[in-house]
This record gives C-alpha cells, sequence and structure tokens, in this order.
C-alpha cells in the first residue's frame, strides 16, 4: 500500500513543502507535547545552555560489577549481589537477571538457589 503524497512543490522558491497529516504524540502520556519541542528561547545573557551531570559525578567507586562490568558505587551497597562462595560483588538486578537464567555465579560458577524465606542467594551444595 503506497502512502499518499505530502510534499508539495511551492512555486515562490522551489521548495518543497511538507504537509504533516499526523500530529505528533507525546512519549510519555504525562508530559506535554510541547516538552519534546526545540525551545529556541533567549534570555537577557544569551542562549540557554543546559549543564549535564552524571549521576554519580565525584561519588567514590566501590568496585565494578561482575555482570555489566560497570561501576559500582558507594551508595549502592546496599543494592549489591555477595555471591556467598568467592564475595564478589554485582547490581543486584544484574545478578538476578543472570543468576535467574544460569543458576550460577558468573565468577566461580558456584551453583546458586534463591531462598525465599531469606530473600538471599545460597550456594547449593552439591
Amino acid at each position: 500500500m503506497a502512502l499518499p503524497d505530502t510534499h508539495e512543490q511551492n512555486p515562490a522558491d522551489g521548495k518543497k513543502a511538507i504537509d504533516l497529516k499526523f500530529k505528533p504524540m507525546a512519549i510519555r502520556q504525562d508530559i506535554p507535547i510541547d516538552f519534546w519541542k526545540k525551545k529556541e528561547e533567549e534570555d537577557e545573557d544569551g542562549p540557554m545552555i543546559l549543564e549535564v551531570k552524571e549521576a554519580h559525578e565525584g561519588e567514590p567507586v566501590r568496585g565494578k560489577c561482575i555482570v555489566c562490568y560497570k561501576p559500582i558505587y558507594e551508595s549502592e551497597k546496599n543494592d549489591l549481589f555477595s555471591c556467598p562462595n568467592c564475595s564478589r560483588e554485582a547490581h543486584y538486578l544484574c545478578a538476578t537477571i543472570f543468576i535467574t537464567e544460569h543458576q550460577i555465579c558468573p565468577v566461580c560458577s558456584s551453583k546458586l538457589a534463591h531462598d525465599n524465606g531469606t530473600g538471599k542467594w545460597t550456594v547449593v551444595k552439591r
């Protein structure tokens, strides 16, 4: 099925004009469409410049996740998985996804099982 041609020739300058038959939709329902449009407003100091900061900028690094290899920051110490056998650490979500699929530690290959009573991963005795 061919889409209708939405381009029309502008006789004044020879450029094509686009007739938008579809209105843009918000990516999220709670954010208005205007939020996503480029703002070209200037204040008395000139164009607005946004400063972007990393979420953990300047925070001490505790180590590296054994699953995703991204840094583990001190503020994440309560949301970590630590292998009961080798004590290596991972983000809890990374470890949960990996161990649920493979049932082993990504470093020492100890067989692990989730203890629903404590909510922790435990080593399965062979």
